[in-house]
């Protein structure tokens, strides 16, 4: 049976978006709200080769990120273990999105994966990426992967908040990936408009799940 996507069809996205904006928010964050919300929406529905591997963004704080990934048998190797373009894309996806809060489209200048240990179908994936350096023109991110118990991940967006030591998990790749910034005058978004991102992403999967 297919994964389910939580963000399968653009126009209940965008539905769910204008009575977000109008019942939730107040008018004086609706403009900022308008540019994020909208970034938002292209890198849930239009991030169209991560969405088809069936990684899915789970929270999004101020540089800051973590994405998940259950692995299935289309993500495997011939040797019977994950593919390592899968886990780079997702390393990529988290480093992408925990960028935000930048209000820009950026380009990945590079990226480089260590490979630590062998992933297989059933087992859970975690990603979180932070922003280590935010320069004029180019931003360094760091990413972790991590095969984490399912059982201990019924809301996976909370880890964003806990240390991963303290989970049954193991270190299965680490990352450092470069970004360009596009326009390096446009100012960062305010760090309390992000929360819309994270409430918006959050009641919008409550909403699918339903």
């Amino acid at each position: 049976m297919k994964e389910k996507q939580h963000f399968e069809n653009i126009n209940n996205m965008k539905s769910f978006q204008k009575d977000f904006q109008e019942n939730t928010l107040k008018a004086s964050d609706r403009e900022f709200y308008a540019l994020l919300s909208q970034m938002i929406i292209n890198r849930l529905e239009k991030n169209h080769f991560a969405n088809a591997l069936g990684a899915k963004i789970e929270t999004v704080k101020y540089r800051k990120s973590v994405v998940s990934l259950l692995v299935s048998e289309q993500h495997l190797n011939p040797n019977g273990t994950v593919h390592g373009g899968v886990l780079m894309t997702l390393a990529d996806t988290a480093a992408g999105t925990c960028m935000i809060y930048l209000g820009q489209p950026t380009a990945t200048i590079d990226l480089s994966y260590r490979f630590l240990k062998p992933v297989f179908a059933g087992d859970l994936i975690v990603g979180k990426a932070r922003v280590i350096q935010s320069g004029k023109t180019v931003i360094v991110v760091e990413i972790n992967l991590y095969v984490v118990n399912q059982s201990e991940c019924d809301n996976i967006a909370d880890l964003i908040n806990i240390s991963i030591e303290d989970l049954d998990q193991k270190l299965i790749g680490t990352a450092t990936a470069s970004f360009f910034r596009r326009d390096r005058h446009l100012p960062e978004l305010p760090p309390e408009i992000l929360e819309l991102a994270d409430r918006f992403i959050q009641d919008y999967i409550a909403e699918k799940s339903k």
